[in-house]
Protein backbone atom coordinates (compact mmCIF):
# COMPACT_ATOMS: atom_id res chain seq x y z
CA UNK A 1 0.00 0.00 0.00
CA UNK A 2 1.21 3.53 -1.11
CA UNK A 3 1.67 5.74 1.37
CA UNK A 4 1.73 9.73 1.35
CA UNK A 5 4.65 10.48 2.88
CA UNK A 6 6.14 8.39 -0.05
CA UNK A 7 3.98 9.10 -3.24
CA UNK A 8 5.66 10.69 -6.05
CA UNK A 9 3.81 14.15 -5.76
CA UNK A 10 5.17 14.23 -2.65
CA UNK A 11 8.52 13.15 -3.41
CA UNK A 12 8.56 15.59 -6.58
CA UNK A 13 7.61 18.27 -4.18
CA UNK A 14 10.40 18.19 -1.58
CA UNK A 15 12.81 17.61 -4.21
CA UNK A 16 11.16 21.23 -5.88
CA UNK A 17 12.11 22.87 -2.43
CA UNK A 18 15.45 21.12 -1.76
CA UNK A 19 16.37 22.57 -5.28
CA UNK A 20 15.33 26.00 -4.61
CA UNK A 21 16.58 26.15 -1.03
CA UNK A 22 20.23 25.04 -0.90
CA UNK A 23 20.95 26.39 1.79
CA UNK A 24 18.40 23.57 3.54
CA UNK A 25 19.61 21.21 0.20
CA UNK A 26 23.17 21.04 1.55
CA UNK A 27 22.18 21.41 5.38
CA UNK A 28 20.73 17.71 5.00
CA UNK A 29 23.82 16.47 2.94
CA UNK A 30 25.94 18.26 5.56
CA UNK A 31 23.74 16.27 8.24
CA UNK A 32 24.00 13.06 6.73
CA UNK A 33 27.98 12.99 5.79
CA UNK A 34 28.27 13.92 10.00
CA UNK A 35 25.96 11.60 11.35
CA UNK A 36 28.21 8.33 9.28
CA UNK A 37 31.59 9.91 10.25
CA UNK A 38 29.82 10.53 13.75
CA UNK A 39 28.96 7.20 14.26
CA UNK A 40 31.82 5.68 13.27
CA UNK A 41 34.38 7.24 15.27
CA UNK A 42 32.53 6.47 18.20
CA UNK A 43 32.40 2.87 17.81
CA UNK A 44 36.19 3.14 16.94
CA UNK A 45 36.67 4.72 19.90
CA UNK A 46 34.67 2.83 22.44
CA UNK A 47 36.61 -0.46 20.62
CA UNK A 48 39.54 1.29 21.66
CA UNK A 49 38.83 1.29 25.13
CA UNK A 50 38.24 5.31 24.85
CA UNK A 51 34.38 5.09 25.99
CA UNK A 52 33.12 7.19 23.37
CA UNK A 53 35.62 10.18 23.93
CA UNK A 54 38.37 11.96 21.87
CA UNK A 55 39.98 8.96 19.43
CA UNK A 56 43.34 10.06 19.26
CA UNK A 57 46.78 10.30 21.52
CA UNK A 58 46.22 14.24 22.52
CA UNK A 59 43.53 17.06 22.41
CA UNK A 60 41.57 15.44 24.63
CA UNK A 61 39.45 18.60 26.35
CA UNK A 62 36.40 16.73 25.57
CA UNK A 63 36.93 14.91 28.69
CA UNK A 64 37.63 18.40 30.21
CA UNK A 65 34.25 19.60 29.20
CA UNK A 66 32.41 16.35 30.27
CA UNK A 67 33.36 16.57 33.79
CA UNK A 68 32.82 20.38 33.88
CA UNK A 69 29.47 19.50 32.89
CA UNK A 70 28.59 16.96 35.37
CA UNK A 71 29.70 19.66 38.20
CA UNK A 72 27.53 22.19 37.17
CA UNK A 73 24.29 19.61 36.70
CA UNK A 74 25.14 18.53 40.28
CA UNK A 75 25.42 22.16 41.58
CA UNK A 76 29.33 22.75 41.99
CA UNK A 77 31.01 25.04 39.58
CA UNK A 78 34.57 24.16 38.72
CA UNK A 79 37.32 26.69 39.72
CA UNK A 80 38.11 27.29 36.06
CA UNK A 81 35.78 27.42 33.10
CA UNK A 82 37.63 28.97 29.96
CA UNK A 83 34.56 29.33 27.71
CA UNK A 84 30.70 28.85 27.89
CA UNK A 85 30.57 25.29 26.71
CA UNK A 86 30.25 23.51 29.63
CA UNK A 87 27.11 25.63 30.61
CA UNK A 88 26.00 24.78 27.01
CA UNK A 89 26.28 20.58 28.11
CA UNK A 90 24.90 20.60 31.37
CA UNK A 91 21.43 22.89 29.98
CA UNK A 92 21.61 19.95 27.48
CA UNK A 93 21.97 17.23 29.92
CA UNK A 94 19.37 18.98 32.17
CA UNK A 95 16.68 18.24 29.53
CA UNK A 96 17.76 14.55 28.08
CA UNK A 97 20.40 13.64 31.63
CA UNK A 98 23.80 13.08 31.09
CA UNK A 99 24.89 11.50 27.25
CA UNK A 100 28.35 11.66 25.45
CA UNK A 101 26.24 10.74 22.26
CA UNK A 102 23.13 13.67 23.24
CA UNK A 103 26.46 15.80 23.13
CA UNK A 104 28.21 14.59 20.21
CA UNK A 105 24.37 15.12 18.46
CA UNK A 106 24.03 18.43 19.18
CA UNK A 107 27.90 19.72 17.76
CA UNK A 108 27.03 17.50 14.42
CA UNK A 109 23.68 19.36 14.12
CA UNK A 110 25.55 22.90 14.60
CA UNK A 111 28.41 21.66 12.50
CA UNK A 112 26.09 21.18 9.87
CA UNK A 113 24.27 24.69 10.21
CA UNK A 114 27.80 26.08 9.13
CA UNK A 115 27.50 24.15 5.94
CA UNK A 116 24.35 25.90 5.37
CA UNK A 117 25.29 29.04 7.09
CA UNK A 118 28.75 29.34 4.37
CA UNK A 119 26.01 28.08 1.47
CA UNK A 120 23.73 31.33 2.20
CA UNK A 121 26.98 33.17 2.16
CA UNK A 122 28.28 31.98 -0.93
CA UNK A 123 24.51 32.55 -2.36
CA UNK A 124 24.69 36.24 -1.18
CA UNK A 125 27.59 37.11 -3.14
CA UNK A 126 26.30 35.41 -5.92
CA UNK A 127 22.77 36.37 -5.65
CA UNK A 128 23.52 37.65 -9.96
CA UNK A 129 24.03 33.66 -10.88
CA UNK A 130 20.92 31.90 -11.36
CA UNK A 131 21.43 28.67 -8.91
CA UNK A 132 21.43 25.21 -10.87
CA UNK A 133 21.24 22.51 -8.05
CA UNK A 134 22.54 20.26 -10.56
CA UNK A 135 25.72 21.97 -11.71
CA UNK A 136 28.18 21.31 -9.01
CA UNK A 137 30.62 23.70 -10.35
CA UNK A 138 28.23 26.64 -9.22
CA UNK A 139 29.88 28.54 -6.62
CA UNK A 140 26.96 28.17 -4.64
CA UNK A 141 27.09 24.02 -4.65
CA UNK A 142 31.07 24.25 -5.06
CA UNK A 143 30.92 25.93 -0.81
CA UNK A 144 28.58 23.25 0.08
CA UNK A 145 30.65 20.59 -1.17
CA UNK A 146 33.86 22.07 0.07
CA UNK A 147 32.66 22.48 3.50
CA UNK A 148 30.81 19.13 3.87
CA UNK A 149 33.93 17.35 3.20
CA UNK A 150 36.35 19.48 4.70
CA UNK A 151 38.13 16.47 6.99
CA UNK A 152 38.94 18.84 10.25
CA UNK A 153 35.71 20.41 10.24
CA UNK A 154 33.66 17.08 9.87
CA UNK A 155 36.11 15.05 12.61
CA UNK A 156 35.49 18.24 15.08
CA UNK A 157 31.57 18.49 14.91
CA UNK A 158 31.72 14.83 15.71
CA UNK A 159 33.24 15.45 18.91
CA UNK A 160 32.32 16.83 22.54
CA UNK A 161 34.40 20.15 21.83
CA UNK A 162 33.71 23.87 21.41
CA UNK A 163 34.97 24.42 18.11
CA UNK A 164 31.67 23.73 16.76
CA UNK A 165 29.56 26.09 18.32
CA UNK A 166 32.33 28.82 18.42
CA UNK A 167 32.86 28.41 14.48
CA UNK A 168 28.90 28.56 14.07
CA UNK A 169 28.97 32.30 15.82
CA UNK A 170 31.67 33.19 13.40
CA UNK A 171 30.28 32.30 10.13
CA UNK A 172 27.10 33.92 11.58
CA UNK A 173 28.68 36.94 12.78
CA UNK A 174 30.52 37.27 8.86
CA UNK A 175 27.06 36.59 7.30
CA UNK A 176 25.62 39.53 8.76
CA UNK A 177 28.89 41.65 8.52
CA UNK A 178 28.49 41.03 4.36
CA UNK A 179 24.87 41.93 4.41
CA UNK A 180 26.00 45.40 6.13
CA UNK A 181 28.91 45.57 3.42
CA UNK A 182 26.65 44.65 0.97
CA UNK A 183 24.61 47.51 1.47
CA UNK A 184 22.03 46.17 4.42
CA UNK A 185 22.27 48.84 7.19
CA UNK A 186 19.03 47.68 9.36
CA UNK A 187 18.73 47.07 12.81
CA UNK A 188 18.24 43.52 12.01
CA UNK A 189 21.35 43.08 10.69
CA UNK A 190 23.25 45.25 13.19
CA UNK A 191 21.91 43.45 15.70
CA UNK A 192 22.49 39.84 14.26
CA UNK A 193 26.17 41.03 13.67
CA UNK A 194 26.26 42.09 17.29
CA UNK A 195 24.54 39.40 18.75
CA UNK A 196 26.61 36.22 16.95
CA UNK A 197 30.04 38.84 17.53
CA UNK A 198 29.33 38.47 21.33
CA UNK A 199 28.91 34.53 21.31
CA UNK A 200 31.98 34.39 19.44
CA UNK A 201 33.78 36.77 22.00
CA UNK A 202 32.19 34.29 24.68
CA UNK A 203 34.05 31.07 23.18
CA UNK A 204 37.23 32.67 21.87
CA UNK A 205 37.72 36.09 21.99
CA UNK A 206 41.19 36.95 20.04
CA UNK A 207 38.98 35.54 16.56
CA UNK A 208 35.97 37.77 17.67
CA UNK A 209 38.53 40.66 17.91
CA UNK A 210 39.78 39.86 14.76
CA UNK A 211 36.38 39.61 13.36
CA UNK A 212 35.57 43.24 14.48
CA UNK A 213 39.00 44.45 13.31
CA UNK A 214 38.66 42.92 9.93
CA UNK A 215 34.92 44.74 9.87
CA UNK A 216 35.45 47.63 10.67
CA UNK A 217 38.56 48.01 8.67
CA UNK A 218 37.06 46.63 5.33
CA UNK A 219 34.67 49.80 5.94
CA UNK A 220 36.98 51.77 6.13
CA UNK A 221 39.03 50.92 3.54
CA UNK A 222 36.04 50.96 0.86
CA UNK A 223 34.50 54.03 1.90
CA UNK A 224 31.04 52.58 3.23
CA UNK A 225 28.70 55.45 3.95
CA UNK A 226 30.24 57.21 7.42
CA UNK A 227 27.09 55.95 9.73
CA UNK A 228 28.09 52.55 9.15
CA UNK A 229 31.54 53.32 9.42
CA UNK A 230 30.82 55.26 12.90
CA UNK A 231 28.68 52.69 14.11
CA UNK A 232 31.01 49.96 13.18
CA UNK A 233 34.11 51.88 15.15
CA UNK A 234 31.48 53.00 18.21
CA UNK A 235 31.05 49.11 18.56
CA UNK A 236 34.71 48.63 18.44
CA UNK A 237 35.64 51.21 20.98
CA UNK A 238 32.38 50.69 23.44
CA UNK A 239 31.73 46.78 23.42
CA UNK A 240 35.70 45.32 24.83
CA UNK A 241 34.95 48.67 27.09
CA UNK A 242 32.48 47.29 28.88
CA UNK A 243 33.56 43.81 28.98
CA UNK A 244 36.61 45.15 30.96
CA UNK A 245 39.30 45.35 28.37
CA UNK A 246 39.64 48.81 27.98
CA UNK A 247 38.60 51.24 25.07
CA UNK A 248 39.42 49.18 21.79
CA UNK A 249 40.25 46.16 23.74
CA UNK A 250 43.46 48.29 24.76
CA UNK A 251 44.27 46.61 27.49
CA UNK A 252 43.98 42.97 26.58
CA UNK A 253 45.89 43.63 23.30
CA UNK A 254 49.00 45.26 25.67
CA UNK A 255 48.73 42.16 27.60
CA UNK A 256 48.62 39.39 25.35
CA UNK A 257 50.37 41.36 22.69
CA UNK A 258 53.91 42.03 23.79
CA UNK A 259 56.95 39.90 22.35
CA UNK A 260 57.41 38.80 25.46
CA UNK A 261 54.00 37.08 26.21
CA UNK A 262 53.47 35.95 22.72
CA UNK A 263 57.31 33.92 23.01
CA UNK A 264 56.52 32.81 26.44
CA UNK A 265 52.95 31.47 25.50
CA UNK A 266 53.90 29.86 22.17
CA UNK A 267 56.80 28.27 24.49
CA UNK A 268 55.21 27.25 26.99
CA UNK A 269 51.58 25.72 25.33
CA UNK A 270 51.59 25.57 21.66
CA UNK A 271 55.00 24.58 21.19
CA UNK A 272 55.43 21.27 22.83
CA UNK A 273 53.62 17.54 21.96
CA UNK A 274 53.97 15.14 19.65
CA UNK A 275 52.29 17.61 16.97
CA UNK A 276 54.74 20.38 17.39
CA UNK A 277 56.97 20.98 14.20
CA UNK A 278 59.34 23.55 15.78
CA UNK A 279 58.67 26.42 14.03
CA UNK A 280 60.23 29.70 15.57
CA UNK A 281 59.62 33.52 15.63
CA UNK A 282 62.38 35.81 16.29
CA UNK A 283 61.49 38.62 18.03
CA UNK A 284 64.98 39.69 19.07
CA UNK A 285 65.13 41.90 15.92
CA UNK A 286 62.51 43.55 12.92
CA UNK A 287 64.73 41.25 9.81
CA UNK A 288 64.30 38.52 11.78
CA UNK A 289 60.79 38.65 12.95
CA UNK A 290 59.56 39.27 9.22
CA UNK A 291 61.37 36.31 7.84
CA UNK A 292 60.39 33.77 10.70
CA UNK A 293 56.61 35.28 10.91
CA UNK A 294 56.72 34.73 7.41
CA UNK A 295 56.96 31.18 7.45
CA UNK A 296 54.63 30.64 10.94
CA UNK A 297 52.45 32.12 8.68
CA UNK A 298 52.72 29.70 5.59
CA UNK A 299 52.98 26.67 8.40
CA UNK A 300 48.89 28.33 10.26
CA UNK A 301 47.93 28.75 6.29
CA UNK A 302 49.33 25.47 4.73
CA UNK A 303 50.93 23.43 6.86
CA UNK A 304 52.18 20.84 7.47
CA UNK A 305 54.30 20.41 4.70
CA UNK A 306 56.36 17.34 3.73
CA UNK A 307 58.90 18.26 5.29
CA UNK A 308 57.96 19.32 8.72
CA UNK A 309 56.72 15.87 9.35
CA UNK A 310 58.19 14.07 12.01
CA UNK A 311 55.87 12.02 13.92
CA UNK A 312 52.34 10.08 12.24
CA UNK A 313 50.36 12.79 14.26
CA UNK A 314 51.83 15.63 11.97
CA UNK A 315 51.76 13.05 8.68
CA UNK A 316 47.96 13.10 9.19
CA UNK A 317 47.75 16.74 9.00
CA UNK A 318 49.15 16.49 5.13
CA UNK A 319 45.54 14.62 4.34
CA UNK A 320 43.88 18.12 3.97
CA UNK A 321 46.98 20.56 3.81
CA UNK A 322 48.07 18.88 0.21
CA UNK A 323 45.15 19.39 -1.20
CA UNK A 324 44.72 22.56 -0.05
CA UNK A 325 47.76 23.91 -1.71
CA UNK A 326 46.03 23.72 -4.88
CA UNK A 327 44.03 26.70 -3.85
CA UNK A 328 47.70 28.52 -3.12
CA UNK A 329 47.06 30.32 -6.46
CA UNK A 330 43.82 31.54 -5.71
CA UNK A 331 44.65 32.56 -2.16
CA UNK A 332 47.82 34.94 -3.66
CA UNK A 333 45.67 36.36 -6.52
CA UNK A 334 43.33 37.42 -3.99
CA UNK A 335 45.63 39.15 -1.97
CA UNK A 336 47.18 40.58 -4.77
CA UNK A 337 43.75 41.93 -5.94
CA UNK A 338 42.93 43.27 -1.41
CA UNK A 339 46.46 45.34 -1.86
CA UNK A 340 45.40 47.33 -5.33
CA UNK A 341 41.53 47.45 -4.04
CA UNK A 342 40.20 45.35 -7.04
CA UNK A 343 38.56 42.76 -4.67
CA UNK A 344 34.71 43.11 -4.43
CA UNK A 345 32.55 42.08 -1.49
CA UNK A 346 33.76 38.85 -1.24
CA UNK A 347 37.20 39.88 -0.25
CA UNK A 348 36.13 40.66 3.10
CA UNK A 349 36.09 37.12 3.55
CA UNK A 350 40.02 36.59 2.55
CA UNK A 351 40.68 39.79 4.85
CA UNK A 352 39.26 38.24 7.98
CA UNK A 353 41.01 34.88 6.88
CA UNK A 354 44.04 36.45 6.91
CA UNK A 355 44.14 38.36 10.02
CA UNK A 356 42.77 35.40 11.98
CA UNK A 357 45.39 32.89 10.46
CA UNK A 358 47.81 36.12 11.14
CA UNK A 359 47.16 36.08 14.86
CA UNK A 360 47.50 31.80 15.20
CA UNK A 361 50.93 32.35 13.18
CA UNK A 362 52.11 34.25 16.15
CA UNK A 363 51.85 31.94 18.78
CA UNK A 364 50.83 28.51 17.73
CA UNK A 365 53.87 26.18 16.36
CA UNK A 366 51.70 22.94 16.51
CA UNK A 367 49.97 21.52 13.78
CA UNK A 368 47.62 19.49 16.19
CA UNK A 369 46.74 22.78 17.37
CA UNK A 370 46.39 24.26 13.92
CA UNK A 371 44.02 22.21 12.89
CA UNK A 372 41.44 23.37 15.10
CA UNK A 373 42.15 27.00 15.50
CA UNK A 374 42.06 27.51 11.90
CA UNK A 375 38.72 25.76 11.50
CA UNK A 376 37.25 29.46 10.72
CA UNK A 377 39.49 30.65 8.74
CA UNK A 378 39.62 27.90 6.25
CA UNK A 379 36.20 27.34 6.22
CA UNK A 380 35.83 31.28 5.06
CA UNK A 381 38.55 30.77 2.62
CA UNK A 382 37.34 27.86 1.41
CA UNK A 383 34.00 29.70 0.65
CA UNK A 384 36.00 32.85 -0.91
CA UNK A 385 37.72 30.26 -3.45
CA UNK A 386 34.18 29.12 -4.41
CA UNK A 387 33.11 32.82 -4.87
CA UNK A 388 36.47 34.52 -6.10
CA UNK A 389 35.40 34.18 -9.74
CA UNK A 390 32.24 35.94 -9.29
CA UNK A 391 33.81 38.86 -7.24
CA UNK A 392 33.31 41.93 -8.66
CA UNK A 393 35.19 45.40 -7.79
CA UNK A 394 33.83 46.97 -4.68
CA UNK A 395 34.96 50.52 -6.41
CA UNK A 396 36.70 51.48 -9.72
Amino acid sequence: METKALSPRRFAALTNILANKPALLWLLVALAVRLLAGTALHLYSRAGGLEGFYPLASGGDDRVFWDQAQSLLAGVTPERIFCPYPYVLAALFSLVGPSLVAGKLLNIVVGSLTVSMGVLIARELTAGRPYNWRDLRHPVNLTGLLLTLYPSAVFHSTQLLRDSLLVFFGIVSIYFALRIIRGDRGVRSWFGYALALFLFYAFRPYAAFALAAGFTLYLLYYRHTIASVLVSLFGALAAPWLAGWGPFAWRYVVSAVTPAAVESFREEVYAIGGSAIGVTVDFTSIHGFLWTYAYSFLTAMFGPFVWQVRSPVVAIGLVESVPLLLLAPVWGKGIWRLLRRRSGEAGFLLFFSLLLIGAIALFSANIGANVRLRLLPWIVFLIYAAVSREDKPACQ
